[in-house]
């Protein structure tokens, strides 16, 4: 497993976990939170069901919007800033099908 997969596994991991929670809380099922987040029935029982292995950006942002998760929340870290720089290095953007790869320089701010 690569650098970038095991962020997004532990990403996808805090997401599924904060869904369950949100979940729990209000009392409801995944798929009328579905509904709430305006994401599909089948995207979110992949997450919950933990069969998602990539994910898009903008999928995340829309649970969080329409929901009490943050996005703090999902893509919090514990790491120093040099673990981070060194993930963000080996980490991919997907836009619209697409990986790209995220350039970190000295330049940028963590």
């Amino acid at each position: 497993m690569d650098a970038h997969d095991q962020s997004m596994n532990e990403i996808l991991e805090r997401l599924c976990m904060e869904i369950l929670n949100e979940i729990h809380k209000k009392n409801i099922s995944y798929t009328l939170f579905a509904d709430l987040c305006g994401i599909s029935r089948k995207i979110m029982a992949d997450i919950v069901n933990r069969e998602k292995e990539d994910m898009k950006l903008s999928t995340i942002v829309k649970i969080c919007e329409n929901s009490d998760i943050k996005l703090e929340d999902i893509f919090s870290t514990n790491q120093t800033g040099n673990e981070i720089e060194s993930k963000i290095k080996n980490t991919y953007l997907m836009i619209n099908g697409t990986r790209y790869s995220i350039e970190l320089k000295k330049s940028d701010k963590i």
